[in-house]
């Protein structure tokens, strides 16, 4: 637990191997997101009407993004390419992952107002002649 809290760790450019439990991890995470590319696809195709349609499309573009990103990192972690496997861009990852989640959230919050926008104007078309 130590060695992650350290700088050189994080920031060592040629970091060795990634160990074999953490491939595991990284490798179950990758798996994660490609059965999520799926489940998206087929949610999208159902509901392309659907007020959830832009977050749907958000969490898809999500997935596909970061699976190929994560593919190409582990090719990266398994080679041991020197610059290209060192856990700084893992971090870099992981920021952009919660930037793009929090983006996702935040238009997933905004849903009930969009809901009450649409009814509020179901209502007024109804006296509209």
């Amino acid at each position: 637990m130590k060695a992650l809290l350290s700088f050189h760790y994080w920031f060592n450019f040629q970091p060795g191997e990634l160990s074999s439990s953490g491939l595991r991890y990284f490798f179950g995470f990758l798996v994660l997101l490609f059965a999520a590319v799926f489940i998206f696809i087929l949610i999208r195709k159902a509901g392309r009407k659907s007020i959830y349609n832009r977050i749907w499309r958000q969490a898809y573009s999500f997935s596909l993004t970061n699976l190929i990103i994560g593919v190409i990192m582990l090719f990266f972690f398994y080679e041991s390419v020197p610059f290209l496997s060192a856990r700084f861009w893992l971090l870099a990852w992981g920021a952009g992952i919660g930037i793009w989640l929090f983006f996702i959230v935040r238009a997933l919050i905004r849903i009930p107002k969009m809901k009450e926008e649409i009814a509020r104007e179901e209502e007024y078309k109804k006296y509209i002649p």
